[in-house]
């Protein structure tokens, strides 16, 4: 937050840093999160997301005040985040400890991302990747690649 403080061409507080910071933030459709507790009766669902506080902060909000819910624990087993952890994709360290926290096997998992240097990370360790491209809606995705039920 300093950094970007001392950096700015005019004066700024942190407030108008933290806003500017969270705009690359959109909605969280009702439907992703609908379709990730679903998956959940069938499959062992987690999160692995570069991110940081103040987006974790943002997101907690917004799924608290337009779903009623404590954040993404209600949709997953559980959620990992990069600066939680000290590791970020596409560093392959943060897919192996989540393999071995999790005592998962990469053959049995499916990853999916939006960026192709950390679908590259995962399936080099031997999971599926699967990139979803901006236009494209993992909601479609998903039927080819598992039995949703």
């Amino acid at each position: 937050l300093n950094y970007f403080i001392k950096r700015a061409l005019r004066p700024v507080q942190a407030r108008d840093v933290i806003d500017a910071w969270n705009t690359m933030l959109v909605r969280i459709p009702k439907r992703r999160l609908e379709m990730m507790r679903a998956l959940m009766r069938n499959y062992y669902v987690l999160i692995l997301s570069n991110t940081n506080e103040t987006h974790l902060r943002w997101t907690g909000h917004y799924i608290k005040s337009h779903y009623g819910e404590t954040g993404f624990s209600a949709y997953v087993h559980e959620a990992h985040y990069s600066h939680k952890l000290g590791m970020r994709k596409p560093d392959k360290e943060i897919f192996q400890w989540v393999m071995e926290h999790h005592k998962i096997k990469p053959e049995e998992t499916i990853f999916f991302d939006d960026h192709q240097e950390n679908v590259d990370a995962a399936t080099s360790i031997g999971i599926e990747g699967v990139l979803v491209a901006p236009e494209e809606e993992i909601l479609d995705i998903l039927p080819s690649k598992l039995k949703v039920r």
